[in-house]
């Protein structure tokens, strides 16, 4: 087997747990790639290799929800398995924390699950996509003034938006900005889009559960065209104006994440939950 490594390479702790991780797949024959960069901060434990090129059979993550976000994205690109190792604080993709890696056997990682998360495709000109795991949103690039929008899913009108935004999410990011937005938590296995309005300034506003099966688009009022911007995923994605607008949409492809039924969504969500009481 063939893994390669991605990790956090601001943490010294996802360094050390990436090196033990490393070091205990060499010793159960397994061959750990890593790029460049991260194969020297690895040392001996991780050959350089380039991502877009190297042939692996999965992608591991070890880091926080940030790190793990990146390398899904990277599973998605080259249509591979992920799993993640949480050196961070929540976890909620991962499946499995830093402590006791050292114990980590081959047989721990065969026995994950795949689970086919739906993803989102965002696009800002007729062409161009890019891909969201957890969400994307459109916020006011002023943050002193609110903006207005039009919604529409597929030729349907979903209304009228004076807001500081909009959140568009996947299941998997429903407990992510969405949630603390005001948005419902959602099973991260449903292929459905949730969007939920930022502060707007309505009492009748509320996150839509859609099901995905049009694009969902949001077109920005004349005098806003050049106030508003696109994140994916919490970077920077770009300006959205009046003649484009932003669409989003449901995409064929899908992220294949490797879940620990020992460590589940549900039991990271309450957890979490009964943490904060």
């Amino acid at each position: 087997m063939v893994i390669f490594i991605h990790l956090k390479t601001e943490s010294t702790r996802s360094i050390e747990r990436a090196g033990v991780l490393c070091e205990r797949l060499r010793s159960q024959g397994v061959r750990c790639l890593a790029s460049e960069t991260n194969a020297a901060l690895l040392g001996a434990y991780a050959e350089p290799a380039d991502i877009s090129s190297a042939q692996f059979d999965l992608l591991a993550a070890v880091g926080g929800d940030g790190t793990m976000l990146e390398a899904s994205r990277l599973a998605i690109e080259r249509d591979k398995p992920v799993f993640g190792v949480n050196a961070g604080r929540v976890g909620f993709l991962c499946a499995f924390e830093a402590e006791g890696i050292e114990e980590l056997k081959l047989s721990d990682i065969y026995a994950l699950k795949a689970s086919r998360r739906a993803i989102l495709e965002a696009s800002l000109k007729p062409g161009e996509i890019s891909y969201a795991v957890n969400e994307i949103t459109l916020n006011k690039t002023d943050f002193s003034k609110t903006v207005e929008f039009e919604t529409f899913y597929g030729s349907n009108s979903l209304g009228h938006y004076r807001a500081d935004g909009i959140i568009v999410s996947t299941p998997t990011g429903s407990t992510g900005y969405s949630l603390s937005a005001g948005g419902p938590i959602t099973d991260p296995e449903l292929r459905a889009m949730v969007v939920t309005p930022i502060c707007a300034h309505s009492l009748m506003s509320r996150s839509q559960v859609l099901a995905g099966a049009y694009p969902f688009r949001i077109i920005p009022a004349q005098r806003f065209a050049n106030e508003m911007r696109v994140s994916i995923d919490g970077g920077a994605y770009g300006e959205c104006d009046e003649e484009n607008g932003l669409s989003v949409a449901l995409s064929r492809r899908t992220l294949s994440l490797l879940a620990n039924e020992k460590r589940s969504f549900y039991d990271v969500l309450f957890k979490q939950i009964s943490q904060r009481r």
